[in-house]
């Protein structure tokens, strides 16, 4: 896999890429351009200089990964340079401006479109899977591309009725994503055999699984727009808009991995299959012998028991549970081979390190690094093409550390709780599965 990696790695990055310009000039076009008319003069300077800040960032992006791909011989890549330079000169600085938002638009578009038919527009057949491709790709840039954007603007220093409206806006850009994407799905079915051999389908299987978390998170956050303000003050309902964002962002992040070893599933070939071989992805649960993943299993459901009994009015001692991550990572550093086994290894070293910075100086800081270890290593072991028994693993880590970011991040009482009960749930499954069926 090492000689397909780097390239999967550009091809991804210039995918999330592509998808920030496209759904940045989606944002500018039909959220901030139309909000800014509405508002006081430097409500409206504010919110133009963060959209236009992202739009550039995600066009000079594109720009550099496609003088990469470029030089690697894509030649299509040529036209999406022009188009993402082009954009950034256009983005307008200030002010509404919908008629340089539908240019930006247009070719944030072309740029997508030349990067995913390769130049070559006569494969955007009706039923062909480029056009399947560029359907979920544009879906996928309306959904999640402007995320981080959205969280940009939800922090500002705005009456609680502007991030009201820019959630509100933005709602929509989403559902039309989600509906581009269905599209790309109807499109691609009958091609559905591609991705049903024995390599892929693990992958998109856990593909799914995140997408699925992706959807809960945003009807979330819509109910959470709807409902804004009618029994809530600010101070409660935004904070609690903020994490889901943060979530979704984090789910972002985590598709990365399959998405990175189906490239390199791609560059290497498909073998087709007519039905999905769907036992490969069933735990098989069996003992055996004590090893180093079993014993990370144990650790893992005992943490989750200190903390049950901590909310059950325990012990001081069983505050200090999440503590022992660090000795079970520093034995993992000792027998772990070089490597992805290293690697996550010393993950779980930084991830103790940031419990226990949590434990004495709070959930601010560098506690909030713990969620982002778990990320990175959910997204090597996937990009790494693992087993299809890892994956259980890698999504029951993932529902982990999206709750335990609620925890961090929520500021009322009541839903750090609930996120401090619900957390061990997701812990104490993950430890069971690596102690009982993480398949050898």
């Amino acid at each position: 896999m090492e000689g397909g990696l780097a390239p999967a790695l550009l091809e991804a990055s210039a995918l999330a890429a592509r998808s920030a310009l496209l759904g940045g000039a989606a944002f500018l076009l039909t959220v901030s351009s139309p909000l800014a008319r509405r508002l006081p003069p430097d409500q409206a300077a504010r919110l133009m200089a963060r959209t236009q800040i992202f739009l550039r960032l995600a066009a000079l992006a594109t720009a550099g990964l496609a003088v990469a791909q470029f030089l690697g011989g894509q030649f299509a890549a040529l036209g999406v340079l022009l188009a993402a330079l082009a954009v950034v000169l256009l983005a307008p600085r200030e002010g509404p401006a919908p008629r340089l938002g539908a240019a930006v638009l247009a070719l944030a578009a072309l740029a997508l479109v030349l990067a995913v038919s390769g130049g070559r527009l006569s494969q955007l057949s009706p039923r062909s899977l480029t056009t399947a491709t560029l359907l979920r790709e544009a879906g996928a840039a309306l959904w999640m591309g402007n995320l981080p954007l959205l969280w940009m603007l939800l922090r500002g220093p705005w009456p609680a009725a502007v991030p009201q409206a820019v959630g509100l806006r933005h709602a929509g850009l989403m559902l039309l994503g989600m509906a581009l994407s269905a599209a790309g799905l109807a499109v691609a079915w009958p091609h559905r055999a591609l991705v049903f051999g024995a390599e892929a389908f693990p992958l998109l299987a856990i593909t799914v699984s995140f997408v699925a978390l992706a959807l809960v998170a945003a009807g979330l956050r819509l109910l959470l727009i709807l409902a804004a303000g009618r029994a809530a003050p600010a101070s409660l309902w935004l904070p609690r808009l903020r994490c889901v964002v943060e979530c979704e962002l984090l789910l972002a992040l985590v598709l990365c991995g399959p998405i990175v070893a189906l490239f390199v599933l791609a560059a290497q070939g498909l073998t087709p299959l007519a039905v999905p071989d769907l036992a490969a992805l069933r735990p098989r649960f069996t003992l055996h012998p004590l090893g180093p993943t079993e014993a990370g299993g144990l650790v893992l459901m005992l943490i989750a028991l200190l903390a049950w009994l901590k909310r059950a009015g325990g012990g001081a001692v069983t505050r200090f549970g999440p503590l022992l991550l660090l000795p079970l990572g520093l034995g993992l550093v000792l027998q772990a081979g070089p490597g992805l086994p290293l690697l996550l290894a010393l993950l779980m070293v930084i991830a103790g390190l940031a419990e226990a910075w949590v434990l004495w100086r709070g959930a601010t800081g560098l506690g909030l690094v713990l969620p982002f270890a778990v990320i990175l290593g959910v997204i090597l072991t996937l990009a790494s093409q693992p087993p299809a028994a890892a994956l259980l693993p890698c999504l029951l880590a993932t529902l982990a550390l999206l709750i335990r970011w609620a925890e961090l991040r929520l500021p009322e009482p009541r839903d750090r709780l609930l996120a401090a009960i619900a957390w061990p749930f997701a812990l104490g499954g993950l430890g069971l599965v690596l102690t009982l069926a993480h398949g050898g």
